[in-house]
């Protein structure tokens, strides 16, 4: 019999659905668990035999506290995915690493917290049309927007009212996002345990937006292919990983993100995923 606390935050911003199928799979199979709020004060972690990061939706608000959190000697070895990925994937500047590595990425520019910049020039050199801007640190598509060619004066704005504290992302608009006589929506690819599960697509988002996903048939060969090369190159041993994917104006396919900490892993949408999610977490507790 396993503990478990399924870590979550204080007050969710929206329902977490992983939650009830991943608890029932666990009493299913016998385990006591439960969710707990990663910084409330008076939880007692080191009672669990693991940590399933789960719905730490708040954590880029708090990243220096989350990331202090993550090394405490009652966290560090007992907590998945493991707080070397969770610390290498909590700035998105990975996404520049993985396409060092080969891995195709979305065009992604950088600006330094704080540095002087030239949202034009930027976006002149690169030959965009349109753009998205968010924090390199951010969940949940908090303060991420999507800026015309006409609007990159706003953009510039919209960055410097918040980039002093965090450095700030800019990305070609891929218009393949809208689906339909625009390309293939975007792309989540669930990985677990050395794997890849399921395939959904999902409706493009910015901040404010409801997020809407349905499931896509069994995973093709070029989308194992994908999701291996992608996972492989981050060079961590994970028990889960969330392959975020949208079609070029060329229609190749590029990574958006590499989601190794708190990602909706849509178990109700992939048959078997949470039973193959469990069997890994017992069978990393045994081995210890």
């Amino acid at each position: 019999m396993m503990r478990v606390a399924l870590l979550t935050c204080g007050v969710l911003p929206d329902p977490d659905p992983d939650e009830k199928p991943l608890l029932d799979e666990l009493a299913r199979r016998g385990h006591e668990a439960r969710p707990a709020v990663w910084d409330r004060p008076d939880e007692d972690f080191s009672a669990f035999d693991v940590l399933l990061i789960r719905a730490t939706w708040d954590y880029a608000l708090k990243s220096d506290r989350f990331s202090a959190w993550l090394d405490r000697p009652e966290i560090a070895p007992r907590v998945w995915n493991r707080p070397a990925a969770v610390q290498w994937n909590l700035h998105k500047g990975y996404l520049l690493e993985l396409e060092a590595r080969g891995v195709p990425i979305v065009p992604t520019e950088l600006i330094p917290a704080g540095a002087v910049f030239d949202l034009r020039a930027i976006v002149a050199a690169r030959g965009w049309d349109g753009i998205v801007v968010k924090p390199a640190v951010s969940a949940g598509s908090a303060r991420t927007r999507r800026f015309s060619c006409d609007e990159i004066d706003e953009g510039a704005a919209f960055v410097r009212s918040w980039h002093q504290g965090v450095d700030a992302m800019v990305q070609p608009y891929l218009t393949s996002v809208e689906g339909g006589a625009h390309g293939r929506a975007e792309r989540s690819m669930v990985w677990i345990d050395g794997s890849l599960s399921h395939v959904v697509e999902k409706s493009r988002r910015f901040a404010e937006d409801e997020e809407s996903v349905r499931a896509m048939p069994p995973p093709t060969a070029d989308q194992v292919a994908f999701a291996t090369r992608a996972v492989e190159a981050c060079g961590f041993d994970v028990l889960y990983a969330r392959v975020d994917v949208m079609d070029g104006d060329d229609g190749s396919v590029l990574l958006g993100e590499l989601e190794l900490i708190e990602p909706s892993l849509f178990f109700g949408l992939g048959k078997g995923s949470v039973g193959r999610y469990v069997d890994a977490v017992e069978r990393r507790v045994r081995q210890g």
